[in-house]
């Protein structure tokens, strides 16, 4: 994983043709060729950054990859070069907190946590490779000169105490929803038109907030 001379992130493939076609080993033809993806299976770049697992009461420094795609995380302690796949209880990368909710049974393990307080505002990552599509030999993709892209698509959840996160779209009618029978606390406080991350996290901040 690199970044283009335009600041994009890239995942750079080898494919070696005797690893697809064996037949065609030492008939005198190029023996691989490079394979470049738009973008990455990992969240954020580069893929190895500083953070911290969560064990038990421990905080562990180490340099993390969290792969979108798998829903896994890879850890490398600090002074060595050895990589673990981990499933600590929550991790830090950078300023972002996951942390892992075994109550919905199925999806994605890990959450990204965007506001503190009882009730909180979540967020998953689901990772796709999407091939560049051809047509008469052209390629439709507006990034033409890439063999495919990685496709990430995020999803929103609320959590309330230790309920299972509710999955939301960010609108003002699923997040009252999703708040129950004291969503009038925020009622005034989401506009109708669709939200963003920070009016729903800022609205919830209200909504956590001690009756006045």
């Amino acid at each position: 994983m690199a970044k283009d001379a335009r600041g994009r992130v890239v995942t750079i493939c080898v494919m070696y043709y005797a690893q697809i076609m064996p037949q065609t080993t030492g008939m005198g033809g190029p023996s691989h060729r490079e394979i470049t993806y738009l973008g990455s299976e990992f969240f954020g770049f580069p893929i190895w950054q500083d953070g911290t697992i969560q064990i038990g009461s421990r905080q562990i420094r180490c340099s993390l990859a969290y792969n979108l795609m798998s829903d896994e995380l890879l850890v490398k302690l600090q002074n060595s070069e050895t990589i673990q796949k981990v499933t600590p209880e929550a991790f830090t990368i950078g300023s972002n907190r996951f942390v892992w909710d075994g109550t919905k049974g199925k999806g994605n393990r890990y959450y990204l946590v965007l506001n503190d307080g009882p009730t909180r505002l979540l967020k998953t990552f689901k990772c796709q490779l999407k091939a560049a599509v051809t047509n008469n030999g052209y390629t439709n993709s507006k990034e033409e000169e890439f063999d495919g892209h990685y496709e990430i698509q995020e999803q929103y959840y609320i959590k309330k105490g230790s309920a299972a996160p509710e999955s939301v779209y960010l609108t003002r009618k699923s997040v009252l929803a999703a708040l129950g029978d004291q969503a009038e606390k925020v009622l005034h406080e989401l506009p109708r038109r669709k939200l963003t991350e920070e009016q729903v996290i800022q609205a919830l901040s209200h909504y956590n907030s001690p009756a006045q």
